[in-house]
């Protein structure tokens, strides 16, 4: 399980499911002030709106804090959207 903390108290958690009988990842939206998690919906994003939560953490929470790691934990929600020319640049180590 990873926890992506956004600016404004929001998190991404990412929840990898291993089991025999049920695989596969479960991307859940939390807030720290409200009950419960929310499926991010079947929809994918777009570039520009995962560049907007990688580059927005909160210090203040626990959970993954780099930007590049963020991005790439985030990445699978880009579903068929193409990657602008400018993504390779975000995506590559410095």
């Amino acid at each position: 399980m990873f926890r992506i903390p956004v600016a404004g108290g929001h998190a991404v958690v990412i929840v990898h499911r291993n089991c025999a009988d049920d695989h596969g990842v479960d991307h859940l939206v939390t807030h720290r002030d409200r009950h419960g998690a929310h499926p991010v919906e079947e929809a994918s994003v777009t570039w520009s709106g995962l560049v907007r939560v990688a580059d927005s953490p909160d210090p203040s929470a626990e959970g993954v804090q780099d930007q590049a790691a963020r991005l790439l934990l985030l990445r699978p929600r880009l579903g068929g959207h193409a990657l602008p020319d400018d993504a390779a640049g975000a995506l590559a180590t410095p």
